[in-house]
């Protein structure tokens, strides 16, 4: 069920007052974390496969993966009729920007060598 809010807000499936709240800025902050302090790849891969399936009974309509290029967790809100993506963090001009911001330094430091 889709509630339209003034100012064109869509707000999908609000979850109930007495619902438990699941906390992802953990994952948030350990991808953004030092290079030292960073977990594995197959650790964050493993705390998204959790709150994937601790978000799915309260809010099934929202998904985190970790971006293949970039490496960053992207936070998906779906429509669950048609599995459309309704909105994206980062979105994904600004995955594409990164991924060509990487290029163009790789080629900096070519030529500089």
């Amino acid at each position: 069920m889709k509630l339209r809010e003034p100012g064109g807000v869509v707000v999908v499936n609000p979850p109930a007052p007495d619902a438990p709240v699941v906390s992802v800025a953990s994952t948030a902050a350990a991808a953004k974390a030092p290079p030292e302090a960073q977990p594995s790849r197959e650790a964050l891969e493993q705390a998204i496969e959790r709150a994937n399936r601790q978000i799915a009974s309260v809010a099934p309509s929202l998904e985190f993966e970790i971006d293949a290029h970039s490496h960053e967790v992207v936070i998906r809100l779906v429509d669950r009729e048609d599995r459309s993506v309704l909105r994206q963090v980062p979105t994904p001009e600004m995955l594409a920007i990164a991924r060509a911001l990487e290029r163009m330094q790789s080629m900096l430091v070519r030529v500089r060598a």
